[in-house]
């Protein structure tokens, strides 16, 4: 009987040694996890303050052209306009006061106005669909 105890106090033993190990393991992979989630945390908020900062040197850059064709006459503002790609003159004439827009979509070719105001009008996702 006192074998069989003695036997059982060594499995014991070794079993809270075995888990002691395990215990150990877990907590080291846990503090590579947590560091690891930490600097991706770090590196997403750096990412997204850059593209903070990317965004607002776009609407910067967007305000001034703007400007600059609503001090176009219409007509010349139209042609300008038309020549570029279709959405850049949308974003263009998004962005103008409300009558100039329409002062110089007066003078642009009805298709093109057409296609602009659908896509001026087109709500899309701007974030991944998976």
């Amino acid at each position: 009987m006192i074998k069989f105890i003695e036997n059982k106090q060594k499995e014991l033993k070794a079993k809270e040694e075995f888990l002691d190990q395990e215990e150990k393991k877990l907590n080291a992979l846990r503090k590579d996890v947590e560091g690891k989630v930490e600097k991706y945390t770090k590196l997403l908020n750096e990412l997204d303050m850059k593209l903070k900062e990317l965004e607002k040197i776009k609407n910067e850059r967007y305000d001034y052209i703007v400007k600059v064709y609503e001090g176009m006459p219409p007509e010349d503002a139209a042609v300008k306009i038309s020549a570029l790609d279709e959405q850049t003159a949308v974003e263009i004439l998004r962005r103008m006061k409300s009558k100039k827009a329409g002062a110089v979509m007066v003078y642009m070719d009805a298709k093109k106005v057409a296609s602009m105001t659908q896509s001026i009008t087109h709500l899309e996702k701007k974030f991944p669909s998976d």
